[in-house]
């Protein structure tokens, strides 16, 4: 790879990514403090909880972001782990609505939404500034795929990136890609707009990256451990509960890996002992970015029906679990 070529997909990556931190801000910003309230309020029961989960995930497009506001909710004693986990899957579902999107090709239109909210954004009125937000990071989102989709073009005549797509048709490559490249940009919809960028280029197939998507979904849980350094600070201080608090915060952030890690290896198998790649193809012929989206969104409905009848279990069971920290458990 040239560094131009390099540049332009770092480029086109900053552009995508900046995008959907700006869509973010200005949601929640529009929302305030009471996506927290709800998250706390909508938690009598599982349904409600995973509903909850759902809503604020779409608002945010980020489930990573749900999770470090469900960390310090659990870590405050507001939530339990029995309740968390019913979030935790409503935000794998909500944050699907991201990938649905991207798979829309909106080309030139792209460009009129980031101009006009850049105008709204210039206008002065507060509610203007949010809307324009909100308008400009969709606009960038979908500029810098376009930017990433013109440099990545020539790499699909390379045979170093044919054999590398090849190798990630095998479940064990894919997922290890998939979880490293999520790892990395710190945003399971960033990982899931670069490969469809890659298929609107005819560079992959849905079978070369569809355990790909699946690896993707344990590398957004690096943001909830992330945002864990957080809850050590101060740890083992007497008479502040700092390290039952950062044990309470280092169990939601398991939680999740733990469920995403289950939904990996339920649906590798899965997909090894049925044609589930053929049936995914069938409902949008050629649509090879949409068919990566409805990956995403069967993997997160799916996993929540798989995790769902022993989830109050499964929070017990972590409950009593001891987590290595610095205090005793």
């Amino acid at each position: 790879m040239s560094v131009s070529i390099l540049c332009s997909v770092l480029g086109g990556l900053a552009f995508f990514l900046y995008g959907m931190w700006m869509m973010r801000a200005n949601l929640e910003a529009a929302a305030g403090e009471r996506l927290a309230r709800i998250l706390e309020e909508m938690t009598s029961s599982p349904l409600r909880g995973l509903f909850a989960g759902i809503v604020v995930t779409m608002l945010l497009q980020s489930s990573s972001a749900v999770m470090v506001i469900l960390i310090g909710l659990v870590s405050a004693g507001l939530l339990s782990l029995g309740q968390a986990i019913w979030l935790i899957l409503g935000a794998n579902i909500g944050t699907t609505v991201t990938g649905q999107l991207l798979a829309f090709d909106i080309g030139p239109l792209a460009c009129l939404l980031a101009f006009v909210g850049i105008v709204l954004m210039l206008a002065g009125r507060e509610g203007w500034k949010t809307a324009g937000g909100i308008l400009g990071g969709i606009g960038l989102l979908f500029l810098g795929m376009e930017q990433m989709g013109a440099a990545l073009a020539p790499l699909g005549q390379q045979e170093q990136m044919q054999d590398f797509l090849a190798k990630c048709s095998h479940p064990a490559a894919g997922i290890l890609a998939g979880t490293s490249i999520t790892a990395v940009i710190q945003s399971s919809s960033g990982a899931i707009g670069i490969l469809q960028t890659l298929a609107r280029e005819e560079l992959v197939t849905l079978d070369q990256c569809i355990y790909q998507v699946f690896g993707q979904n344990i590398g957004t849980c690096a943001t909830a451990f992330l945002a864990l350094l957080g809850t050590r600070r101060g740890e083992g201080r007497p008479g502040e509960g700092r390290p039952r608090k950062g044990r309470a915060a280092r169990k939601v952030a398991l939680l999740h890996l733990l469920v995403n890690v289950i939904g990996t290896v339920f649906f590798t198998a899965f997909c090894q002992l049925l044609p589930v790649v053929e049936w995914l193809e069938a409902l949008t012929p050629g649509d090879v970015p949409r068919q990566i989206a409805n990956v995403h969104t069967f993997f997160n409905v799916g996993t929540m029906v798989v995790v769902a009848p022993f989830g109050a279990r499964l929070a017990r069971w972590m409950e009593a679990a001891g987590v290595p920290g610095k205090g005793k458990n």
